[in-house]
């Protein structure tokens, strides 16, 4: 039996006093993964681009000459049989004894829905977790909820909330200023912090503990909200975690940041990589939250998923393992774009909102170009790349460079087409997968999975997008396409449509597949009442 030593965020092997170190790290902090690497890359010169699977080793630790440290959450996947705390620093802080009633009206704004209550209560239970509930469905008011109770309980504890984009930041302060919580944004290295609670993206707070000595900020952080914690399998996310040495309380929200399999998982060796590294930052998952259960409760809409049938045909002897040429020749191709838009245009003349999502900036200007040739008015942003555009039938094409000289800029112009989609005066609006997290676009009826994919969580972050209760019908659409032709693609397309059924849990009857533009006018219109 290894002892251990936890001092609140990290855990301490000694080596000295454990001859079995070895044995112990080799059992529970090795990860071999399956890689799949390009073999040219050890062959370099050769033609072609063949893939091979090799395992390789990653650690769940660090180093040094006379110790091993790792993060704290991964003793929750360790069986408590394995090891004997021979020391722990005391705990600083106190978890209040709350009731369900007393957490349901700590916000100012609204009362806590039930689900709400229940998550925030865990979190206090257990001081560190994951929640994975949908998109739309609350996350910051929870998050607001626990921050407010844990500093109402421990005066100065100072609270630390980290986000992958700027809008997923506006979106927590928002909350914050709705319940007279005062905070400080992070964004420089000169930023001066007053507040106890500190808002940040992780890029500057990495660079900050790269070019300043005194750290004694991040030092002072006694609770942790990783927002979008599926990034902590990232190396910058999982970097930040060895510098938050005195956190007491750590939280993770995610739409799916930990498959529900793994969930189960009673020990280390049962999950990939990137869940330990999620858990040993966040901790296990205390509460994961089945998209059905909110349809079913009328809190978000009830989607409607349309796979439309197209025929991909590829060059013969074409490589489908250089998948970037597969986007280009495939997801890009002129009768699957020409689909796209005709479909964008049955929903535009019905008055619906559509947001196309695609992965390439080349293939929104091509969408864009496609719609104006059908008089539609096209705008498009990206919130990672500060790249803006409107195609109109009067000025033409025109790409804007916003964001890479002028944020404040930046912010202004995307804030300005999302309002306009808001208030109707623009019915289409293209975005990359920067869109998929964070940005707030209420009014939505149809999201287009133009891009295709894989399915993982990205397509629930999408498909959030859609489902937020404010909109023009009934229902939420979602728009995808077999993409028949292309073994890879059509691949893709059969396990989006596994997520749709399985982990977003669509009823079989409103998944419709394999049918045409004319079938899915047709649909639409008897659910939607319309004669």
């Amino acid at each position: 039996m290894i002892e251990i030593v936890i001092k609140k965020n990290i855990v301490t092997i000694i080596k000295e006093q454990n001859p079995e170190w070895e044995d112990f790290v080799k059992t529970y902090l090795y990860k071999f993964e399956n890689v799949v690497m390009p073999d040219y890359l050890a062959s370099f010169g050769q033609k072609g681009k063949k893939l091979k699977t090799v395992r390789e080793l990653r650690k769940l630790y660090t180093e040094t000459q006379n110790s091993i440290h790792f993060s704290r959450g991964l003793l929750t996947l360790i069986p408590t049989s394995e090891y004997r705390v021979s020391y722990q620093v005391p705990e600083e802080y106190k978890s209040p004894d709350i009731s369900l009633e007393e957490i349901r009206n700590t916000l100012k704004t609204f009362p806590l829905r039930d689900d709400q209550c229940i998550a925030v209560r865990k979190c206090l239970f257990a001081r560190r977790g994951v929640i994975q509930m949908p998109t739309a469905t609350g996350k910051s008011a929870i998050i607001t909820s626990v921050i407010k109770i844990l500093q109402d309980a421990n005066p100065g504890l100072k609270a630390l909330v980290i986000a992958p984009t700027l809008s997923t930041v506006e979106n927590i302060e928002t909350s914050f200023k709705e319940n007279d919580m005062n905070f400080s944004t992070f964004g420089h290295p000169s930023t001066r912090i007053t507040a106890d609670i500190t808002t940040a993206l992780v890029p500057s707070l990495i660079r900050f503990s790269q070019k300043n000595n005194n750290k004694s900020f991040l030092k002072d952080i006694g609770l942790i909200i990783y927002d979008e914690c599926h990034h902590l399998k990232c190396d910058t996310w999982n970097e930040l975690n060895s510098l938050l040495p005195n956190v007491e309380y750590a939280f993770g929200f995610s739409a799916l940041s930990i498959d529900p399999i793994e969930v189960t998982m009673p020990d280390i060796r049962g999950v990939s990589y990137d869940t330990a590294l999620i858990v040993g930052s966040a901790g296990r998952v205390l509460m994961h939250m089945d998209p059905s259960y909110y349809i079913k409760n009328r809190i978000i809409a009830q989607p409607i998923v349309f796979r439309l049938s197209n025929q991909i045909k590829l060059p013969d002897g074409f490589d489908e393992t250089d998948y970037p040429k597969l986007v280009k020749e495939g997801i890009m191709q002129e009768s699957r774009t020409e689909l796209i838009a005709n479909t964008v245009k049955l929903f535009s003349d019905y008055g619906r909102k559509v947001l196309i999502l695609v992965s390439e900036k080349e293939h929104a200007f091509l969408l864009s170009k496609v719609l104006l040739n059908k008089g539609i008015v096209a705008h498009g942003m990206s919130f990672g790349a500060g790249i803006g555009y409107t195609i109109d039938s009067k000025s033409g094409f025109q790409c804007t460079l916003f964001g890479d000289i002028n944020p404040t800029y930046k912010k202004e112009k995307s804030l300005e087409v999302l309002n306009k989609l808001k208030n109707g005066e623009i019915n289409v609006l293209i975005g990359t997968s920067h869109l998929d997290e964070g940005v707030d676009i209420s009014s939505l009826d149809v999201t287009i999975l133009a891009g295709g994919g894989k399915k993982d969580r990205r397509i629930i972050q999408r498909l959030g997008r859609v489902l937020r209760k404010s909109k023009t019908g009934k229902y939420a659409y979602l728009i995808d396409f077999t993409d028949e032709g292309s073994y890879v693609l059509q691949k893709h397309s059969h396990e989006r449509r596994q997520l749709y059924l399985e982990t977003i849990n669509i009823p079989q009857e409103l998944v419709f597949d394999n049918i045409d533009l004319n079938t899915l006018e047709t649909k639409f219109k008897k659910l939607e009442g319309i004669k």
